[in-house]
């Protein structure tokens, strides 16, 4: 596709009679997804012009006159855009299609005055020699390269593929307003928009002179070329007002290419060039003007062309005027000039306008100047100023009836509940039928839908605590709920209006345990049809009211452990903690003797298998030994979103003391974390020895790693917090077994990991283990 035509995106901005944007939306459903095709597209709004709002009121009044502005293309966000209430705040946007950079170039000069180009910018030497100039800020543009993929800069920023281009749809051409017509009118309306470009382009044909052979390298110095002063930033509408404070910006160099800087000969090499040997330079610029008495901002064009040139008059035979006798050089272009830099101004009248092509004819037929900021401005030049090539492109469809389906998103996420009736919206040119198929219906029941209209559930899975996507049954009576309970509709007989999503969760307690995927994030997978077969597709993420997710978790230490990690080499006699008279003792193994040791997991076949490591005192190898126990051998870390407080607990985020430990009130033990994480087993511990002073003082110094992050905020759990982890661990498929002991020290005191239920005094502190948790927001 054409660059300079192609079309991704277009915002749309309907506007009423007194300035307000009533309605907008960013449309990418023209043609090859967006492209047009040759400059010629079309697009369909994404809501009828009977369409009515939540408040059951019309988006576009009946009756009421409104002008449609669309902008193509344009790198502002669509939320910024959606954000602009009036036409006066969309003509005072700004896109500005310069960034700045590191540097500026002022590289290495060459020659005594130092004022050659640095490599990869435009900032002139001031010193002389070879030092070149002192990097600066700057800011760059790669506008002028626009189309292509040409282009060096520091900061590897893209050349645009597209041009922002502006329109106003009318009808029948003959009116900027639209009329939208009475409620009881039901025909399509069809509107055209002529889009404008809002750069310039630019055309420069150079022509070599007789006495002149271009050349494109000549003594290690390349042909090369720059925009001296280029306007990088534009209103995004026409605009009378000037833009203040634009960016004027010399552009970095570009040497011979196929698509900026074209050389046209038939000669085999440089050192054999042809007579008429032409140069071509193509780039853009945002509109600007400027006066006689400012032409030091004038838009120019930097050139160095490489050359042989006629010093002494010779002629082409290789003779003197006037003389018969043989030169050097044979054929009259005997010296060379490797440096020729020439000026050349842009515009004859001093400005560039929208949507304009500005073509340059230039003969260059003496040698220029050996530096560029001495560049000979060359005045005897051809301008031609065009229309850049008109395109039309139509809003709707040419035809006498456009056929569409469209919906305003295609992920829907549901929160807590079973059933969804409000955010998912259609528009469509023919109805949507009251059917509906599964993946378990039959071939003709899916076909009928297809070919006439309905709503089929084409997949429904959710992922297990391995990570593996389970397909949802579709035996009636299996412990898994069958989507067969899962169902979707449209409003019927509109063409405007809602698609209903049916999806029952049951999360029921039994004997302290819950149903098998409850607890998983479920996904479904949805295609709409209308009458004429137009299809959409959108995706359910559906959360219960308690969901967990996991994360892996790699190896685990203390931050009190003397900087020692399964990576680093700290101090080697800290791998292992202990608790004596109300402190901590530290040993260099973390094996069985310690309350803690330092663990890392492995991969063992489809499992992980988790072991102790410690450093020897000499070496920096870190040692392993064998796994901690056959049940421990979970390295997961699991995530728990509670959002809804139950007859069990309370959410909400527990109180810490002022020592920053799990606050040990009754009241706070029953809360529980909107979103907490709970330690793996590579927090495995043995049953401390100084009770629940001992197991808080732990959790803050605990430490687990992943592959991506270190979490070093652990506390002690609430006592509803571990009530969770032991409800679930056994019976859902979004957790597997991550505690093992009998029982495990709560804020409050002990809970019993088997029964489940607030220990207030009693337990042994022999058979009570500890297990970390932290808040995850």
């Amino acid at each position: 596709t054409n660059p300079e035509r192609t079309i991704t995106h277009i915002d749309v901005f309907a506007i009423d009679e007194s300035g307000n944007i009533d309605y907008y939306e960013r449309n990418t459903m023209g043609n090859n997804n967006g492209a047009a095709v040759d400059g010629a597209g079309r697009l369909t709004l994404g809501v009828s012009r009977r369409a009515k709002d939540d408040n059951d009121n019309y988006i576009f009044e009946q009756g009421a006159n409104y002008k449609f502005i669309l902008v193509a293309n344009a790198v502002a966000e669509k939320d910024d855009m959606a954000e602009l209430a009036t036409l006066s705040a969309l003509e005072r946007l700004v896109q500005d299609d310069s960034f700045e950079t590191s540097f500026a170039g002022g590289g290495n000069g060459t020659e005594g005055d130092g004022t050659d180009n640095g490599t990869g910018g435009t900032t002139e030497g001031t010193t002389g020699g070879a030092t070149g100039g002192t990097p600066t800020m700057s800011r760059q543009t790669l506008l002028h390269l626009s189309g292509t993929k040409l282009g060096e800069n520091p900061d590897n920023k893209e050349t645009p593929q597209t041009f922002l281009m502006d329109a106003v749809a009318t009808a029948n051409g003959n009116d900027k307003h639209v009329v939208n017509p009475v409620s009881n009118t039901t025909e399509n309306l069809n509107l055209s928009a002529e889009f404008k470009r809002a750069a310039s382009k630019i055309i420069v044909n150079i022509k070599q002179g007789d006495d002149v052979e271009f050349r494109t390298q000549l003594d290690s110095q390349n042909a090369q070329y720059d925009f001296y002063k280029l306007p990088a930033s534009t209103f995004v509408l026409p605009n009378e007002s000037k833009l203040v404070n634009i960016q004027l910006i010399n552009t970095a160099p570009m040497q011979p290419n196929k698509e900026t800087f074209i050389w046209e000969y038939t000669h085999a090499s440089n050192s054999n060039p042809c007579n008429e040997n032409t140069i071509q330079i193509i780039g853009y610029a945002y509109s600007h003007s400027w006066s006689d008495v400012d032409l030091t901002n004038e838009t120019s064009l930097i050139l160095n062309i490489p050359m042989m040139w006629n010093k002494d008059n010779k002629s082409e035979t290789g003779y003197s005027d006037g003389d018969d006798k043989p030169n050097v050089g044979g054929n009259g272009k005997e010296e060379k000039a490797p440096k020729s830099w020439y000026k050349v101004p842009l515009s004859q009248g001093k400005k560039f306008e929208r949507n304009k092509c500005y073509i340059v004819n230039i003969e260059i037929n003496a040698v220029g100047a050996s530096t560029r900021s001495t560049a000979i401005e060359l005045r005897d030049i051809e301008y031609k100023t065009l229309d850049w090539q008109d395109v039309d492109i139509t809003v709707g469809d040419s035809s006498e009836n456009p056929e569409y389906l469209t919906l305003n998103t295609n992920l829907v996420n549901i929160y807590n509940m079973n059933f969804d009736y409000t955010q998912l919206e259609f528009s469509s040119s023919s109805y949507i039928p009251n059917n509906f198929a599964n993946e378990n219906s039959s071939a003709s029941e899916k076909n009928n839908i297809k070919n006439n209209g309905g709503i089929i559930l084409t997949d429904a899975y959710y992922y297990n605590y391995l990570d593996q996507k389970v397909e949802l049954s579709t035996t009636a009576g299996d412990k898994y709920k069958i989507y067969a309970d899962i169902k979707s509709t449209a409003e019927q007989d509109v063409l405007n209006g809602k698609i209903n999503i049916e999806s029952p969760f049951v999360a029921e307690y039994t004997a302290g345990k819950v149903d098998s995927h409850s607890n998983a994030i479920r996904y479904l997978v949805f295609e709409v049809y209308n009458q004429t077969g137009q299809k959409a597709t959108f995706t359910v993420v559906q959360y219960p009211i308690l969901y967990i997710t996991n994360e892996m978790g790699w190896y685990s230490y203390r931050s009190d452990f003397g900087g020692t990690t399964y990576e680093k080499k700290g101090n080697p006699n800290y791998s292992g903690a202990n608790w004596n008279n109300g402190k901590w003792d530290y040993g260099r193994k973390g094996s069985n003797s310690y309350f803690f040791g330092s663990k890392v997991a492995f991969p063992d076949d489809d499992s992980y298998s988790i072991e102790y490591y410690n450093y020897g005192n000499t070496g920096t190898k870190v040692n392993t030994e064998g796994t901690i126990s056959e049940s421990l051998n979970n390295p997961r870390m699991y995530h728990v979103h509670v959002t809804a407080t139950s007859s069990k607990y309370t959410v909400g985020k527990p109180r810490l003391d002022a020592n920053g430990f799990t606050e040990s009130s009754l009241e706070n033990s029953r809360l529980v974390s909107p979103s907490f994480m709970i330690a793996s087993q590579l927090g495995a511990t043995q049953s401390p020895d100084g009770g629940v002073n001992q197991a808080k003082q732990h959790c803050e110094q605990y430490v687990e790693v992943t592959k991506n992050a270190v979490y070093d905020d652990w506390r002690l759990p609430t006592a509803a917090e571990i009530e969770i982890i032991a409800s679930h661990q056994d019976a859902s498929d979004a957790m597997a077994t991550v505690m093992t002991g009998w029982a495990y020290y709560c804020s409050y005191n002990v809970i019993d990991g088997e029964v489940v239920y607030y220990q207030t005094t009693g337990k042994p502190s022999s058979n009570t283990a500890v297990r970390c948790v932290r808040d995850a927001y």
